[in-house]
């Protein structure tokens, strides 16, 4: 079942159109990110998915029910937006408990503790927001994002301004709860992070997708030659010759930092030739490394410039 159905979906404002007819879909317990640089429109589409803003035309579906159920839809589903207020005078139980009225839910009081100690905040429940720190406050977020038991949840940068150790916890949260079938759609600045967590990425450039897919299908559009790296060690210095000298025979590129080999490969069906040849001048091979582009890599291509 598709958790989210976004088709041509846009955004005009007076005097530019923020978001241009993007349409997308996730499935039912997946995490998706979608990426962009300030300004990208990442803050405009997530605010038309929760309601915020209204779109100036295109279609949603959410979890089955289309937009115009946004009432029932929101008691469905979990927003962390960005930016939250909180009553500086209420404790985190009091919001929690609060936060439960205004969304329409029923939600007893242990599991809205339950909630907060899944973030971190089990011995905060007695504490004035107002005496929470930054980090703090954005665990409360993600808690309260989690009120009624949410089939698709929104989170726009769940791990900013939270210390290392916090950030861990929350990433493995969003494990969870993506393994209990529940659908993630978030944003995020820290790139190494959503290598690790996310199933599928879209990167919007001045309110367009320009790429999305899984990691390893961006990867695979992105890499223009396969890049390895070779640690070996040669019986003698004849043999290590004649086998770099079959090297540049096969390779694009071979460069030679003994013990290591960098070599520029068109297709990975070199590889077993060049394991091959080391055998045939009897070159011990230890390592081979291939090169991983990187998410940062390929979100900062020329063509996103």
């Amino acid at each position: 079942m598709k958790a989210l159905v976004v088709n041509q979906l846009s955004k005009e404002y007076k005097t530019k159109k923020a978001v241009h007819d993007i349409s997308f879909s996730l499935e039912t317990g997946e995490v998706f990110a979608l990426l962009g640089r300030n300004g990208a429109g990442k803050s405009t589409t997530i605010n038309m998915l929760t309601g915020i803003l209204t779109p100036t035309s295109g279609t949603i579906e959410i979890l089955n029910t289309p937009y115009r159920h946004m009432n029932k839809i929101k008691q469905r589903i979990g927003v962390l937006p960005d930016n939250s207020n909180y009553y500086s005078e209420m404790t985190a139980i009091q919001h929690m408990k609060f936060f439960a009225q205004v969304k329409g839910v029923s939600a007893r009081k242990d599991s809205l503790v339950d909630l907060l100690e899944s973030v971190g905040l089990g011995e905060d429940l007695g504490r004035k927001i107002g005496q929470f720190s930054l980090g703090m406050r954005k665990k409360l977020g993600i808690a309260q994002a989690l009120i009624g038991s949410p089939e698709l949840i929104f989170l726009d940068e769940p791990t900013s301004t939270l210390d290392v150790e916090s950030a861990l916890q929350i990433r493995q949260l969003i494990g969870t709860l993506a393994s209990k079938g529940i659908t993630i759609f978030m944003t995020s600045h820290n790139l190494e992070e959503i290598e690790r967590i996310c199933d599928r990425v879209a990167i919007l450039n001045h309110g367009k997708i320009e790429k999305m897919g899984t990691l390893e299908q961006l990867r695979e559009a992105h890499t223009r030659s396969i890049n390895i790296t070779i640690k070996y060690q040669a019986s003698d210095q004849s043999e290590e010759s004649l086998w770099l000298d079959r090297l540049q025979q096969m390779a694009g590129a071979v460069q030679c930092k003994t013990p290591y080999v960098e070599i520029e490969l068109d297709e990975e069906e070199v590889i077993p030739e060049i394991v091959q040849a080391a055998v045939e001048c009897k070159i011990r091979i230890y390592s081979i490394e291939r090169e991983r582009i990187s998410l940062e890599n390929i979100f900062l291509d020329e063509k996103l410039a």
